[in-house]
């Protein structure tokens, strides 16, 4: 933060608004990735306790933090950090699910701005220079992040736990209550993803592997939620219970939007 008539200011970068490359990012975003960049000094001048094993400096900003800045719930908060790293601008890495997540301020930010920039951040009142960054790779870049859109929605590309985790936005929706259920259907969702059958059952009928992956790559926490509300609230056995979660969570885009539709329409009669 910089100081000024006794205030306390936090800097947003004006490439944010100017640069047509970051025109789509909301404000909200806009708003955490100067967060992030805030913190990001502090992490230079404690770079004994911030630099990783790889000898990066990160930073350290939990979901609680984020949500207390700006007000908001743990998913949108989770939604935000998603936003800013699919354009580049950071990346997150943690080694477990308890783990914080470590961000790490991405070389785009600084390369697509300027081209070649020597950057200075001014934390409390110190100006600490950054390293010139090799501006030959800007558009490499930023074409890799299309790429990685792409990849990422490429079925016969397999997908880790973590990968299934972050889709559904875990963080947000485990408690001490969901915690087991949660962990079935990442593992269910990783089976199911990462299978070499050609098809897959859902309910009566033989779905392809490959539109029972693009269904399941569509799934994220709401969808999550629904399904387990849907079972805690179902009163019948259930005697093949794994077939019938695969089956639920195939069907949770459809069936909560009719859900939702039916709600809408009985409390507008």
């Amino acid at each position: 933060m910089t100081e000024d008539c006794g205030f306390s200011f936090i800097k947003f970068p004006r490439a944010l608004i100017s640069n047509p490359e970051f025109k789509s990012i909301s404000i909200e975003g806009r708003f955490l990735f100067s967060l992030i960049l805030d913190r990001y000094g502090v992490s230079i001048l404690n770079s004994d306790k911030f630099t990783d094993e790889n000898g990066e400096i990160c930073v350290i900003y939990t979901m609680e933090e984020v949500c207390e800045k700006l007000s908001c719930s743990y998913t949108k908060a989770n939604r935000l950090f998603k936003e800013i790293e699919s354009f580049g601008l950071i990346t997150r890495k943690r080694k477990n699910r308890l783990a914080p997540y470590r961000i790490y301020v991405s070389n785009l930010f600084y390369d697509i701005v300027n081209c070649e920039v020597t950057t200075y951040l001014n934390v409390n009142s110190r100006d600490i220079k950054m390293k010139s960054h090799d501006v030959s790779k800007c558009k490499d870049i930023y074409n890799n992040k299309i790429n990685n859109n792409q990849i990422n929605n490429n079925p016969s590309i397999r997908v880790t736990e973590d990968e299934i985790s972050e889709q559904i936005e875990y963080d947000c929706v485990v408690h001490d209550g969901n915690r087991k259920m949660l962990d079935e259907i990442v593992m269910l969702m990783y089976e199911v993803m990462n299978g070499l059958s050609p098809t897959v059952r859902i309910g009566k009928e033989e779905i392809t592997r490959e539109d029972a992956v693009k269904r399941f790559r569509s799934l994220d926490s709401e969808h999550i939620d629904f399904v387990i509300s849907c079972i805690d609230t179902n009163k019948t056995q259930i005697k093949s219970f794994k077939p019938y979660l695969i089956t639920m969570l195939y069907n949770a885009p459809a069936t909560m939007e009719n859900w939702l539709n039916s709600i809408f329409a009985y409390y507008n009669q």
